[in-house]
């Protein structure tokens, strides 16, 4: 017999409200980041702040990652394996899905997260977690920079700061996809005959994803016009692509 899977659904607007008060809750009991989180590697290979001889920490005396990351995407596949998920839906139409996640403790953990953070911790559904999870690599900059936000390490000095810093701006990346949003475009009428010779009206609605790129957050890039009874898109699906690699991405999926 096939398990059930628990589904909570939230319209855009409302996920945001209850995200913003975690993360001010979540504020009030942690540090200010001491190097700008987002120019910081999840992947232990890609590390430039943190030296190749510094111990690699244990996961499973921490859990900082997953108490700090409120919003954990879950791809269409991800949910597959999960029994539990939350689906956020577009505001203008709570019928159409734009994204999905990992559900929230009420104190900002993560619901699969089990046992005391910076003591014991363990992942409820760590064979099952989903790819953004699997992805983050304990020892890699971010996560040394979580630790410290959560005083599981010493703080950097005021030298190691501006050494880590100077090797951050050392290195040169390609703009990516930062921030995206599944927009409401554009809704009309349609008027098909049915069997028994009469007509029957049916709403089509269009809606378009938009992107902000890393290097340039005011100017947004249209990367897809969509039909949602045709395709599914989730706004997570773009995060750290490029523009072209987004764009490829949806015109391969959708047959143009």
């Amino acid at each position: 017999m096939q398990e059930l899977v628990q589904i909570t659904r939230y319209p855009r607007r409302e996920y945001y409200g209850l995200i913003r008060q975690l993360d001010e809750q979540k504020n009030k009991q942690i540090l200010e980041p001491q190097l700008p989180l987002d120019k910081l590697t999840i992947l232990f290979s890609r590390n430039v702040v943190t030296d190749d001889s510094e111990p690699v920490p244990e996961c499973i005396t921490c859990g900082v990652c997953c108490a700090f990351a409120l919003i954990v995407p879950v791809s269409n596949e991800d949910s597959r394996q999960l029994a539990s998920y939350c689906d956020i839906t577009l505001d203008e139409d709570d019928t159409v899905v734009i994204d999905r996640v990992l559900p929230r403790q009420d104190n900002g953990n993560c619901a699969n997260l089990g046992g005391v953070i910076r003591e014991h911790v363990g992942c409820t559904v760590y064979n099952e977690r989903p790819k953004v999870c699997h992805d983050f690599d304990s020892g890699s900059d971010r996560c040394h920079a979580y630790r410290r936000m959560y005083g599981v390490e010493p703080p950097l000095s005021e030298t190691q700061v501006a050494e880590a810093m100077a090797k951050l701006n050392s290195v040169t990346l390609p703009p990516q996809i930062d921030f995206v949003r599944i927009l409401f475009g554009e809704m009309a009428l349609e008027t098909m005959p049915v069997p028994d010779g009469t007509l029957t009206r049916s709403r089509k609605i269009k809606l378009n994803i938009v992107a902000f790129l890393d290097n340039d957050p005011d100017t947004m890039h249209l990367i897809h016009t969509f039909d949602p009874s045709k395709e599914t898109w989730f706004e997570s699906d773009f995060l750290t692509m490029s523009l072209d690699e987004a764009r490829e991405m949806t015109a391969s999926r959708a047959g143009k």
